[in-house]
This record gives structure tokens, sequence and C-alpha cells, in this order.
């Protein structure tokens, strides 16, 4: 993501430049493969100045139209009762689990569940009360085997 806005910086500087020419050189960059082989070919054309910068105008709207939106959906959390929600796909890369073992964990109890509208939420509060659990039971384990 760092360089994607890195490249948006530059390319807002960039069309606040007033170019001295009247057409601007847009390389085009063509790749093939035949047989096997791959080679680059890069094409130029020239348009005009004018048309260029309408062109990038244009580019950045779009890029702040999907600034906004992506600002939105962060910032709107699900929550029940003031606490986080997660879906399965937040628990899966939160505990680098497969589906199964999540499944497995619904089915034997071990994970609280609540189903909303046929798709499944973890409260944060109950998942992070299960890994305090699972922890505080592998460490009190370990202890017991130093003892014997």
């Amino acid at each position: 993501m760092g360089t994607a806005w890195l490249l948006l910086g530059e390319l807002r500087s960039f069309v606040g430049v007033i170019l001295p020419c009247a057409t601007v050189p847009i390389p085009l960059v063509l790749s093939c493969e035949l047989s096997g082989v791959g080679f680059l070919k890069i094409i130029t054309m020239n348009i005009d100045r004018t048309e260029f910068i309408t062109w990038m105008k244009r580019i950045m709207q779009r890029f702040d139209l999907v600034d906004e939106l992506l600002k939105g959906r962060n910032t709107r959390l699900e929550t029940v009762d003031g606490e986080e929600l997660l879906d399965n796909q937040d628990l899966l890369l939160m505990l680098k689990i497969s589906p199964r073992s999540l499944q497995r964990y619904r089915s034997e109890g071990k994970l609280p569940h609540y189903s909303i509208s046929g798709k499944i939420y973890y409260k944060r509060s109950d998942v992070e009360q299960v890994i305090r659990q699972s922890y505080s039971r592998s460490v009190s384990e370990r202890k017991n085997k130093k003892e014997k």
C-alpha cells in the first residue's frame, strides 16, 4: 500500500506542473511472449497537453473517491453491545488457523459464536478469553511436567 500512495503523491505533484510543450509523450508498454521468449516493446504516443491534464485530473478524482470509500469502510466496525464482532476471515487471519480448525473449535464449544443473517461472528472479548485460557493451560501443563 505504501508504494501505491507514493505513486499517488508523485502523480499529484506531476499534475500540478505546468508543462512547457503543447504535447506530452505518453509511453505505452507492450509485453509479448512468443514461443517462450518474452520481449518488451515501448511505443510513445503524443497527446495534447490539456487533454493529458484533464485525464490526470479525472484519475485523481477517482483516487480520491476510492480513498473516501476505503476510509468509510475502515471506520465502520460491526459491534454488538459495544463489543467488536469478528467474522470467520478476521479470526482465521488473527489466529493463523485453517477454516476446518475454526469449525472444530465451534462444534466442540471451545469458541462461542453468534449467527446473524446466516453469517458467523465472534465477540473479540470471547476470542481473547479463549486465547488466555489456552495459554494458561499450556503454561500450567509445562510446569507440571517439569515438577515430575
